[in-house]
């Protein structure tokens, strides 16, 4: 048997070509022409070649006429078509490609040139839809090779070789200065082990950051903590105690707070894409530009403070707003509660001060807001906010604190008592409310006499007050009185003619008077009284106000408690009489009631901005002393 043999290929004619490919986009220059059509009549194998590329012209112009690029079947076709490729992702990028390029309407009409006039739809003796798909997919597989060669710049004689896709740099925290707190850095990958964080280190998706804890006894280390750099450049500052994690989700960063308080300043976030801090429990807070304060209990509780700007606090698919001075707190499995002030707030008093005789305005008066809650290391100082009158008698206190207090109205200093004028009045103002009040003035009397004990003998260092009848005994600390080192004693008077109660206080005593402890006070007069009285040691109640996590609520350093905008802690002693005595806690958080208690049953209560008001009963006994600590927790509904 012969051996069949192929001829091999004729070389190719780059001059050819150039013109074969020139002759389809218009009119040869006058010597091409004569060169191209001196090749067609010499060469059968050349005028082959140019009658396919004749008809594929033809069929090409076909199938990218305007009414076939609209078609979607055309279209879909095309996206059908390239499907069948391996790379999808190419096979996509084609795809959009040879759309594209249709429905724009690249591709030429061929010219009819010399040589065709016009292109028979049955060229071979095909069907046209037979032709049509083969030569579509010729038009296929041509685009690809041309999007391939322009995608990747190969060499058409060289293999295509896909670089796979650079593997991205992990997003990454950083640990900045660590001051006085260290941290355990708890690294994801396996072949490392927990070793102590250092300031620069990388912290990576998963990894587990773990701070110190205080020692018993350390000093409260609000300003100290383990600052983390987010990538965005957003700081997380981790307190005492607290573990830490962050993961990514399409570039975004979640931080998770496991456990323990971060405070957090965010910088500006894109649009769409805010910061979002997760907990272990299930609440978040996403940031609208804003700094704020995140705790999570290991118990599940989350609680948010907010200092600047707004957060959305979300939970179970509830979701608060909680905008800069307020908080809120959520449980695992619950919505988070509405927000509430986070410190103290000011209110505002307007008024007049009037005499109730003739209803005129009392001009060039002074009035005082005198809070009437105080340490008791302050008692002997004199804290008010003021405001002088005008010739019309008006006034106006801009920031007072929003707090239990009295209003004092008083004459130009430097006259005699009697016959000055003056007025008070105890008010209750609310965070924020700007209270309208008139103010009565009356000319002032003032008491005078003596106090003695059992035997007769002076009784140095006591007040003596006169109290309006049925007062809770609240006004004592603002009722003028001038005690002396004898026995003798001093009050101004500034309600007018009427029933007072005689009140005496010393500290640590309780002091009972004579059965009389009513007077009838004129107005603008002098009341002489000799006063009578048994003393004994008063009961005693002491503690400290402490949050949930066991520590007292401490002032920081410089603290002005009496500050209008100040946040304080207010106490509430009610006696077994219905009398009330009022304080606020010492620096350190301590408090202790020892004067005029005794034996019966007490109310506690206590409130601080931002907590729920806690009150608490108990019986004391006769000079008994009795600890009692008061534990203050965030607010709930």
């Amino acid at each position: 048997m012969s051996e069949a043999r192929m001829a091999p290929a004729a070389p190719r004619d780059e001059r050819f070509e150039d013109l074969l490919g020139r002759f389809f986009d218009g009119p040869l220059p006058e010597a091409d022409d004569r060169d191209f059509a001196g090749m067609l009549a010499g060469d059968p194998a050349k005028a082959g070649r140019f009658l396919e590329q004749v008809r594929m012209e033809a069929l090409l112009a076909g199938l990218a006429s305007p009414a076939r690029a609209s078609e979607p079947a055309f279209v879909a076709a095309v996206k059908r078509g390239v499907e069948l490729a391996e790379d999808k992702i190419d096979t996509k990028n084609f795809a959009d490609e040879v759309v594209k390029r249709v429905k724009s309407g690249r591709r030429k009409q061929p010219s009819a040139g010399r040589f065709v006039t016009s292109p028979s739809p049955r060229v071979l003796g095909l069907p046209p839809r037979v032709l049509a798909a083969a030569f579509a997919a010729l038009l296929f597989l041509g685009a690809l090779a041309a999007w391939r060669y322009t995608h990747t710049q190969t060499p058409s004689n060289e293999r295509i070789v896909r670089t796979p896709p650079k593997e991205r740099a992990p997003v990454v925290a950083r640990i900045g200065a660590l001051d006085g707190l260290g941290a355990a850095f708890q690294p994801n990958e396996d072949r490392a082990a927990a070793a102590e964080a250092k300031a620069g280190d990388e912290v990576r998706a998963n990894d587990r950051l773990v701070t110190n804890r205080l020692a018993p006894g350390e000093a409260s280390a609000d300003a100290r903590g383990v600052p983390l750099i987010l990538p965005d450049g957003s700081t997380m500052l981790l307190g005492p105690g607290t573990s830490f994690s962050f993961s990514t989700e399409k570039d975004r960063v979640f931080p998770l707070l496991e456990a323990g308080l971060a405070d957090v300043r965010a910088q500006p976030q894109p649009p769409g894409r805010p910061l979002t801090v997760r907990t272990q429990a299930g609440p978040s807070a996403t940031v609208v530009g804003t700094a704020f304060t995140l705790e999570a209990e290991p118990a599940g509780r989350v609680r948010l403070a907010v200092r600047e700007g707004q957060v959305r606090f979300g939970n179970t698919g509830a979701e608060e707003l909680v905008a800069a001075g307020f908080a809120s707190a959520a449980e695992p499995h619950g919505p988070p509660l509405a927000p509430q002030a986070l410190a103290a707030r000011t209110a505002s008093i307007s008024g007049r001060a009037l005499n109730p005789r003739t209803g005129k305005p009392e001009p060039n008066m002074t009035v005082r807001a005198c809070p009437i809650a105080r340490r008791r290391s302050e008692t002997r100082k004199e804290l008010y906010v003021e405001a002088p009158c005008d010739a019309e008698g008006r006034f106006h206190l801009p920031a007072i604190p929003a707090v239990p207090t009295i209003l004092m109205v008083r004459a130009p200093e430097g006259g005699r008592a009697i016959r000055s004028m003056g007025g008070m009045k105890r008010v209750d103002p609310k965070p924020g409310e700007d209270m309208k009040i008139d103010l009565d003035i009356y000319k002032v009397s003032l008491m005078l006499g003596h106090l003695l004990d059992e035997k007769n003998k002076s009784v140095p260092e006591v007040e003596v007050l006169a109290l309006p009848e049925g007062s809770d005994g609240l006004l004592i600390p603002y009722t003028f009185n001038f005690t002396y080192p004898a026995s003798e004693f001093r009050s101004a008077v500034f309600f007018g003619a009427g029933a007072y109660e005689i009140a005496a206080r010393k500290k640590g005593m309780v002091v009972d008077i004579g059965p009389d402890q009513r007077v009838k006070m004129p107005e603008d007069a002098f009341v002489s009284l000799i006063i009578t009285s048994k003393l004994r040691p008063s009961a005693a109640v002491q503690g400290r106000v402490l949050g949930e996590d066991g520590r007292p609520f401490v002032d920081p350093p410089g603290t002005d408690v009496m500050a209008p905008e100040a946040v304080r802690t207010i106490l509430t002693l009610i006696l077994p009489s219905g009398k009330k005595q009022m304080l606020i806690p010492e620096a350190d958080g301590s408090f202790v009631f020892d004067t005029d208690l005794v034996a019966g049953l007490y109310q506690l209560r206590a409130e601080r901005p931002g907590c729920e008001r806690v009150s608490v009963s108990f019986d004391l006994k006769d000079g008994e002393r009795l600890a009692k600590d008061v534990t203050l927790r965030a607010f709930r509904r």
